[in-house]
């Protein structure tokens, strides 16, 4: 696993940022730009086989979400970096005022994290949330404030088929399912 790289992390977060900004995604605000930097980085240790950032991301009432993500947004000069600017209602509005370093990043990353903000750009933060958040395997496996694991881009959601239960089911009649513990 990846350690947890600062710079990598702040860069991702430009990133995105912008890519939510010049893309016009449809409800840009903080808690979908931060459910954005989890899908992204899960996404990588799927595909990739590593994150790209090495944060961490703990269960809360949004889903996974990153520590880091508050930390380093306070880090940047509001002048000439990143600030969250007041948006509609109480949304708070990611805007990046500098040019994002992109060559802390290979090129797989960076399409693995286009095609990832792409996919969910007609979603507002909520729905994020709500459908794929919530959903998560590893956000259903810890408590509150508890780490997600990586590891659990692993775990099904689907069901498994009919045929396996059903195949299961007659191996465990005609006493031929062992255990693993024998």
């Amino acid at each position: 696993m990846r350690p947890y790289s600062a710079e990598r992390f702040r860069e991702l977060l430009l990133y995105i940022a912008d890519r939510m900004e010049r893309t016009g995604h449809r409800g840009s605000g903080r808690i979908k730009l931060a459910k954005m930097l989890w899908l992204s980085d899960f996404e990588a240790y799927l595909r990739l086989g590593d994150s790209i950032t090495g944060a961490r991301y703990v269960s809360d009432k949004f889903g996974p979400s990153p520590p880091e993500e508050l930390i380093q947004s306070r880090s940047f000069n509001p002048e000439t970096e990143f600030a969250y600017e007041p948006g509609f209602d109480r949304q708070r509005l990611p805007r990046v005022k500098r040019a994002v370093r992109t060559t802390v990043f290979d090129s797989r990353e960076l399409a693995l994290v286009d095609e990832v903000v792409d996919r969910y750009r007609d979603w507002t933060g909520d729905q994020v949330v709500t459908r794929v958040a919530h959903n998560h395997p590893g956000y259903k496996l810890v408590g509150p404030g508890q780490e997600v694991p990586y590891d659990s881009v692993f775990i099904s959601t689907e069901s498994p088929p009919v045929e396996a239960v059903e195949l299961g089911k007659r191996l465990i009649r005609e006493g031929k399912w062992r255990s693993a513990s024998r």
